[in-house]
């Protein structure tokens, strides 16, 4: 089993986040318990000074000592000078991140299950502004319905350089992050986020905006590249300014809804970020799975409206900047 596939399941993430927890208040406990005994057995060499034991005692519990201080700080520096793109050390790294089960908003009774559907019951295109699908020009094969996405953080590539715009893909790679959870979801497991911003440094654009151009992820050469279907549901980017609405709009958000129950991921422009809009077989019917490259405790299952409420404001950069609600949503699949 791919061990990056293995992190994308929030079990195992859980269980490397106890581990690293775990860790951390070894390395605070031991110490402590080593210098109670260290005192203890002082005391004890005072009042005795020729007992040979209590010497060894004291040597033995420096050694402990040690061993508590450089373990883990060897296999914390290990992991970290291993490349990003090396399997165990991505899962390693995500566990750093404070792990949160996801939260289901309850909407009525009804119990979860598998939502995927015939794809052909989606009409496509009833929601988009344009009217025009963008599709990949390689001969398209069978693939197995996806019902979760590999999930990548995007913080995980701190030392990966993004374009020109002088940051990494950990500050400036969202868009990038999240091409690459439909892209190895949907094509080719290679396609983790070093590889995808590499392509897209080198084939697309130099990031004078320092972020991800919506033209350049539903742009035919892209999707053919990484063999993929790409669908414009809504693009609101050419408007003047950066207010693209602070109340929901329903025709977006079935939209939205719609592409996720035909199979599809939609990449989403929120303010000054890019998130996934996906499957996962946890949601009911009426709700999407939110798969946020920079903040997993965010992930979980959302109605779109629900969702809409989270980022419409994402970062506080409507109130600073105006720059309200979802600007553009493209749909992507196999």
């Amino acid at each position: 089993m791919n061990i990056v596939s293995s992190c994308s399941d929030y079990a195992m993430v859980s269980v490397l986040s106890v581990v690293k927890r775990m860790l951390s208040l070894f390395q605070i406990i031991a110490p402590i318990l080593c210098i109670v005994s260290l005192l203890i057995t002082f005391f004890n060499l005072v009042r005795d000074p020729d007992n040979k034991k209590t010497l060894v005692k004291i040597k033995n519990t420096l050694h402990a000592l040690f061993a508590v201080f450089f373990v883990p700080v060897a296999v914390n520096v290990v992991f970290g000078m291993l490349d990003d793109s090396t399997p165990i050390s991505s899962c390693w790294e995500m566990a750093n991140h404070t792990y949160h089960a996801p939260v289901y908003i309850p909407v009525d009774d009804r119990d979860k299950y598998q939502f995927l559907s015939d794809p052909s019951s989606y009409e496509t295109g009833k929601h988009k502004e344009d009217g025009n699908t963008t599709t990949s020009s390689s001969n398209t094969t069978s693939h197995s319905p996806v019902t979760e996405l590999i999930y990548y953080s995007q913080l995980s590539h701190k030392d990966v350089p993004f374009c020109s715009s002088g940051k990494t893909v950990a500050e400036s790679g969202c868009g990038a992050t999240c091409f690459a959870m439909i892209a190895s979801s949907y094509s080719n497991s290679a396609y983790d986020p070093q590889v995808v911003a590499n392509w897209f440094c080198k084939n697309k654009f130099s990031l004078s905006d320092g972020g991800l151009n919506e033209d350049a992820v539903s742009a035919p050469d892209t999707l053919a590249h990484f063999g993929l279907k790409g669908q414009v549901l809504f693009d609101k980017t050419n408007q003047s300014g950066m207010n693209y609405g602070t109340s929901y709009n329903s025709a977006e958000g079935s939209a939205i809804l719609g592409a996720v129950r035909a199979g599809k991921a939609v990449m989403l422009g929120v303010p000054g970020h890019w998130i996934v809009a996906g499957v996962h077989e946890d949601c009911s019917s009426d709700q999407i799975y939110l798969y946020n490259p920079s903040r997993i405790t965010s992930n979980g299952c959302y109605t779109p409206q629900e969702l809409f409420s989270y980022t419409y404001n994402y970062s506080d950069r409507c109130s600073n900047k105006r720059w309200c609600g979802w600007d553009v949503a493209i749909a992507l699949s196999n």
